[in-house]
């Protein structure tokens, strides 16, 4: 079990799976469009 991770700030993230995680506008695009309204800080833009 992870309690806390050594870099507090981490700036890259990989993502595991098969195809389903890639086609269909891809699991990485949400995320990315997800961080992108939080922002810098994780608040919303």
């Amino acid at each position: 079990m992870v309690r806390f991770l050594e870099n507090a700030a981490p700036k890259r993230v990989l993502f595991v799976g098969n195809s389903y995680l890639y086609y269909g506008d891809s699991v990485h695009n949400h995320v990315r469009r997800i961080a992108e309204q939080l922002g810098p800080q994780g608040m919303g833009a």
